[in-house]
């Protein structure tokens, strides 16, 4: 797979949406209107930043958000020359209230508050919270998902009653089925350790995985690797050839798989979400945050399909080569 990746990659960028000759105030909320709608420079950049600063906390991008709220809500926070780590992690007074109470010390500014990770992890699993609903009934109606809408019905319940030892361990034989799926095979060796490991074979992410760097990055991210002088392989070489929200949404999923497939042969209990560790008891994952990732994950995984089809191409068959 890691030979086509580079050509596919490519082609994907062929089929996004370029800038029009005429003024269009409509741009892409969803991967879908990617493809056919332009989203200005700007946009992408405020996007894949905020996409960096969940990254470095260890959280998906959440696909769930509507995408025109979310953009008004951090440029108006942004007008106050807020840092876009404040904007990000405290869209009402009510979230911070009810977090402080939990996870804020005596004395603590509410900006020591914001930088600290019990923070970060309690605000996304609200805000994830706020929105299953509609995250449970879109995976329901979901074409790909018909013939395992019973796991997904107990998911939910499971979910609702705050079951956590249940959801981990219910969801990961779905983020499996959902790659045979898109690498359109019944090989049970297919899962998306594939896909991260082609994306590391083929140089667009760096073989030292702790750093963030990665050559499908959208935006100004197109010329960050340059001005690092790293030799990874770039889809492209500006920001108007680049891979716009698809980038985004792409470049979280590699991350978040290589977290999750990271190696693990030993027991240590770590505390990132790793899919051998969770099998093999050597994690403790029943919390609502490990929970909230793995479903975040495996929802980005659902709405990047019409990403991946072209990403993953005809390929898998020589994926064992790669």
């Amino acid at each position: 797979m890691a030979r086509n990746l580079p050509a596919n990659l490519t082609e994907l960028a062929d089929q996004i949406a370029r800038k029009p000759t005429k003024i269009d105030s409509r741009w892409a909320k969803s991967i879908t209107e990617a493809f056919s709608l332009y989203t200005r420079t700007s946009t992408v950049n405020l996007f894949f930043a905020m996409g960096d600063l969940l990254r470095e906390s260890g959280w998906p991008f959440p696909v769930y958000l509507n995408l025109e709220s979310e953009r008004k809500r951090l440029l108006r926070a942004m007008q106050f020359n807020r840092p876009l780590l404040y904007n990000l992690f405290s869209m009402m007074s009510m979230d911070l209230t009810v977090v402080n109470l939990s996870v804020g010390r005596m004395g603590e500014s509410q900006q020591q508050i914001l930088w600290r990770q019990e923070y970060k992890d309690k605000y996304m699993s609200i805000r994830f919270r706020r929105a299953s609903k509609k995250v449970f009934a879109s995976w329901k109606t979901s074409p790909l998902l018909q013939s395992k809408k019973k796991i997904i019905l107990d998911l939910e319940k499971a979910y609702n009653g705050k079951l956590w030892g249940t959801c981990i361990p219910s969801i990961l034989p779905l983020i499996d089925y959902l790659m045979r799926e898109y690498f359109q095979t019944n090989d049970l060796t297919s899962s998306v350790d594939i896909l991260w490991q082609a994306f590391k074979i083929a140089n667009i992410i760096p073989e030292d995985t702790s750093h963030l760097e990665s050559g499908i990055k959208p935006g100004y991210g197109t010329w960050e690797i340059d001005s690092k002088k790293s030799n990874l392989i770039k889809v492209s070489h500006n920001e108007e050839e680049d891979l716009r929200l698809s980038g985004v949404y792409l470049t979280s999923l590699v991350d978040f798989a290589r977290r999750y497939y990271s190696f693990h042969r030993t027991a240590s209990n770590p505390t990132e979400v790793n899919r051998h560790a969770i099998l093999h008891g050597d994690m403790n994952y029943w919390s609502v945050v490990q929970t909230t990732k793995v479903l975040m994950f495996f929802d980005l995984l659902i709405q990047l399909e019409p990403v991946l089809r072209i990403v993953i191409g005809d390929s898998f068959k020589d994926h064992t080569e790669s």
